[in-house]
This record gives structure tokens, C-alpha cells and sequence, in this order.
């Protein structure tokens, strides 16, 4: 155990640092903050599923960037956790963790995954809801997904995350990671109202981002990314949340947030 927490840590510096190089050094979020939380987040979660999704994940880091076939605009925002660089900087456990995270939200439960991507984080969790609705506006991010993820209870579809209400169903669960990022703060705000609309009573939200303690550590990180439209900060994710109806929010370390009907 304490090899493979040691061999973690060795993943986190090789990621910090080449993250620091891609971004231009963000010093708050990417240093400070996912040397305290990151680590134990991404290793908790992906040793506890390891075993039990261990043919699925093998799939999911058998594909690379070479093997999406996207517009070159769209290679950096639709990653797979095969990437090599993500392979080699570790952070592929992350990009796999946050969904395992979601696994005790969604057993037996009707599932919308908001903004799904390349697919492959869906079908990661689809053994444990009832169902999973994958939705993205990407083409060919979908035809990707439809080729290489199947399973019964896996749905993908071409559709807005900003007129959740037209898809005519009701969910236990809403889930969208990495995605408010790349909305407008009206946009945001519109997507919030969509979920809260398409949500049974007590039903919940998860969203991974970068949720910044101050604007001034928001405006610092949408600098660094252009993709990123707007950082939300944890005060300005409660108050939409809560403007849309959703009675809590809570944070885990700023990359998660639950948000509760």
C-alpha cells in the first residue's frame, strides 16, 4: 500500500508539473489546492473501483487522442484518459475518479449525464443506474461514443444542455463534469434552472469544475484556458444553485460540487 501511495504522489508532482506547463503556472488551484486535495480524491476513489470496473477501464485507456477522429479545435476539450499525457501525468485516475465518485448517487437510479463528451465516462458507471442518458451537441464526439460504448442501459443523444426540459424525462440524477466551465454565466444559470426542471423531488446534481474561493483566483484561471468561459466561484455556484431552487450545495475540496433539490 504504501508503494502504490508513493507511486501516486510520484503521478501528482509529474502532473503538477506539467499541468503548471500547460496552463502557464496557475499557482492557486493547480499547486496548492490539488496537493492537498487531488491525491487523496483521485487515489480513494479509483482503488476502491479498480477491481470491480477493471475490464472497463482497460477499454476506456486502450483508445488515445488518435483514435477520436475530432476537429483538431475539439482534441484538447474532449479528452480520453488514455492520452499518454494523461497517462503519464497521472491524471487519468482523476478523470476516471470523479465518476466513480458519482457511484453512490446513482444505484438504481435514472441518470442524465449533462455535456457526456467522447462517451467513455458514461459507460464507466453504466452497470450500476437503471439508466444513463448520455447527452452532447458534438457529432462526432456521439458517433465516437456510440461505436465504442455498449451496454443496454446506456443512451446517447444529440441534444442541449440548455433545453433539458424538451427531452421529456424526469431524473434521480443529473451529472455534468468539466462542463460549466465552458458556459456563459447566463448560459450557467439557464443550465442550473434545466436541471433543477428535470429532477425528481430530492434529486441531485454533480458537477466537477474549478470552483475558485475568490474572482480574483476565477479571472487568474480563465486567463489560463480560452476554452474556459467562466470559473464559477464556490459563492457564485450557491447562489444560482440556489436561485434555481436547489436547497444545498457542498464542495469537495474545488473540483466537486453536490447539489441537493
Amino acid at each position: 500500500m504504501k508503494r502504490e501511495i508513493d507511486q501516486m504522489r510520484c503521478c501528482c508532482s509529474i502532473f503538477l508539473d506539467t499541468f503548471a506547463k500547460i496552463f502557464k503556472g496557475s499557482v492557486y488551484l493547480y499547486g496548492k489546492l490539488f496537493r492537498m486535495s487531488f491525491e487523496t480524491f483521485s487515489t480513494k476513489y479509483f482503488e476502491k473501483y479498480k477491481g470491480e470496473l477493471a475490464a472497463k477501464i482497460d477499454t476506456i485507456l486502450g483508445y488515445n487522442e488518435a483514435d477520436a477522429h475530432l476537429d483538431p479545435a475539439d482534441q484538447w476539450e474532449y479528452a480520453l484518459p488514455g492520452c499518454k499525457k494523461y497517462i503519464d501525468s497521472g491524471y487519468y485516475r482523476y478523470m476516471l475518479a470523479r465518476y466513480l465518485y458519482s457511484v453512490r448517487f446513482i444505484r438504481n437510479k435514472r441518470v442524465l449525464e449533462a455535456g457526456s463528451g467522447l462517451g467513455w465516462g458514461a459507460y464507466l458507471i453504466s452497470g450500476y443506474p437503471d439508466g444513463i442518458m448520455a447527452i452532447d451537441i458534438n457529432e462526432q464526439a456521439l458517433c465516437f461514443a456510440r461505436e465504442k460504448w455498449k451496454d443496454p442501459r446506456l443512451v446517447f443523444k444529440e441534444h442541449s444542455v440548455l433545453d433539458l426540459a424538451s427531452l421529456n424525462k424526469r431524473f434521480d440524477v443529473v451529472i455534468g463534469f468539466e462542463l460549466i466551465e465552458h458556459l456563459t454565466f447566463g448560459d450557467g444559470k439557464q443550465f442550473l434552472g434545466q436541471a433543477f426542471s428535470v429532477l425528481d423531488r430530492k434529486g441531485i446534481m454533480i458537477l466537477s469544475s474549478s470552483f475558485a474561493d475568490s474572482s480574483e483566483q476565477a479571472k487568474d484561471q480563465e486567463r489560463q484556458n480560452i476554452y474556459h468561459l467562466k470559473i464559477y466561484t464556490k459563492d457564485e455556484m450557491e447562489a444560482l444553485a440556489r436561485e434555481a431552487g436547489f436547497r444545498e450545495t457542498k464542495f469537495i475540496g474545488n473540483f466537486i460540487a453536490v447539489i441537493k433539490k
